[in-house]
């Protein structure tokens, strides 16, 4: 009770000296609310898992200890200049994965870089779309075709490793499909 009211009330004298700045706001993320990068929740509710130093790591939800190491990156046939994975995503019943290397920051929050499908069942890896690095490459609900942006233009792939077919033709500096 008593000690409760003391701790909110010297809180609150705290802050109210404390000036709120358009900076801090804004610029320095003084109130900015934290996030964990690189975690992905499973789809039996129990797991969760994260990207540590090139190996997926499986977490129990409840306890946050580690129960697997799902994959290790580093033995997956990348060229040299792609070894370090630095996202991933599962397909919708996560048997395959899209993941991501060499990424490139292009403005702000975008990114382009080189994906892959990997399917650990028969640890095979495909390289998306040589041409170019992507952007926003999603596997569709059946994990027939992924879907991504390159020069800003939309191109779908059917997969494993088939036909390239490019939606849009018209991408330029001003007109940007898929983004």
């Amino acid at each position: 009770g008593i000690s409760l009211f003391l701790f909110l009330l010297i809180t609150a004298i705290g802050f109210a000296q404390k000036q709120i700045t358009i900076d801090d706001i804004w610029t320095n993320g003084v109130y900015r609310s934290k996030g964990v990068p690189g975690f992905r929740f499973m789809d039996d509710g129990k797991h969760y898992t994260q990207l540590k130093q090139n190996y997926l790591v499986k977490y129990d939800l409840t306890t946050g200890n580690v129960t697997d190491t799902l994959i290790n990156f580093n033995k997956l046939p990348f060229p040299d200049d792609r070894k370090q994975v630095e996202d991933y995503s599962f397909n919708d019943d996560e048997s395959q994965l899209l993941l991501t290397t060499g990424g490139e920051s292009i403005y702000r929050h975008s990114t382009k870089e080189w994906t892959y499908i990997y399917d650990p069942s028969s640890n095979k890896l495909i390289s998306l779309d040589d041409e170019g690095k992507q952007m926003h490459a999603t596997m569709s609900p059946d994990n027939k075709k992924v879907a991504y942006v390159r020069d800003n233009n939309l191109f779908v792939e059917t997969i494993p490793g088939g036909k390239v077919r490019q939606l849009t033709k018209d991408g330029s500096p001003t007109i940007i499909n898929g983004t």
